[in-house]
């Protein structure tokens, strides 16, 4: 007979139910947590990742003209709906606050990724990267807010 040593018994118990979460003051429940920060947080290691590569001179992927900024818009573009919703995870539709962190956040991270190609040998920074970036965000953004429009019927909470 296999018995659970009382720790794991409750880890268990924690991560089966709810925790309590002393910052907010209510239940916090951890699946609904797991599914709408673990994808951002995975994204945004995949961003980094993607910045990481690095390219010896004449080494360079052969694409067809601006592919890159295709791909910096389409990065940022999904960063912005994970960042919605997570940022928008009770539901309570605070939606000046989430589009305001999600601009703040989503910019912020662009501007800390380009800054990190530009120190990665063989990358390079680039303004017309980090408006593709900022682009994508705005318009993963707006998508997301006209989806909670639609949703809520324009009646906004704050």
């Amino acid at each position: 007979m296999l018995t659970a040593r009382p720790g794991a018994a409750i880890l268990i118990r924690l991560f089966e139910y709810r925790v309590w979460d002393s910052l907010k003051g209510h239940l916090l429940d951890f699946k609904r947590v797991a599914t709408r920060w673990v994808p951002l947080a995975l994204w945004i290691v995949f961003i980094f990742v993607m910045s990481s590569i690095t390219y010896r001179p004449g080494d360079y992927p052969v694409l067809p003209l601006h592919t890159d900024k295709v791909v910096h818009f389409i990065e940022y573009l999904v960063l912005a709906i994970l960042l919605y919703r997570g940022l928008n995870d009770d539901g309570s539709g605070r939606i000046r606050v989430v589009m305001t962190a999600l601009l703040l956040i989503g910019v912020g991270i662009a501007g800390l990724d380009e800054l990190y190609q530009s120190m990665v040998p063989g990358r390079d920074s680039s303004a017309a990267d980090f408006a593709m970036d900022i682009t994508g965000i705005v318009t993963g953004a707006a998508i997301t807010f006209s989806r909670w429009k639609r949703l809520n019927r324009g009646v906004e909470r704050g």
